[in-house]
């Protein structure tokens, strides 16, 4: 994270949105937390009855097309 940190510093990242953490929480100390180009937000952000709805919707879609013998949009 360090390298990251100073590129994020110096401009070679120009910016960065993160959800997860090599530590969670993410430490109070973290230099992330003073950086103007870093979007910080719990690991949860998505966690909405719409977000829950949409990825309910999502995998039920898939769900059909496996059983079309088709292959899922969506695999992990």
């Amino acid at each position: 994270l360090p390298n990251k940190v100073m590129a994020l510093k110096n401009g070679t990242i120009a910016g960065a949105a993160l959800d997860v953490y090599a530590t969670e929480p993410l430490p109070v100390q973290s230099e992330l937390l003073m950086l103007p180009n870093v979007i910080l937000t719990p690991h949860v952000a998505a966690d909405s009855r719409e977000g829950e709805n949409r990825a309910s919707l999502m995998v039920a879609k898939d769900v059909d097309r496996v059983l079309q013998g088709k292959k899922p949009k969506n695999s992990v």
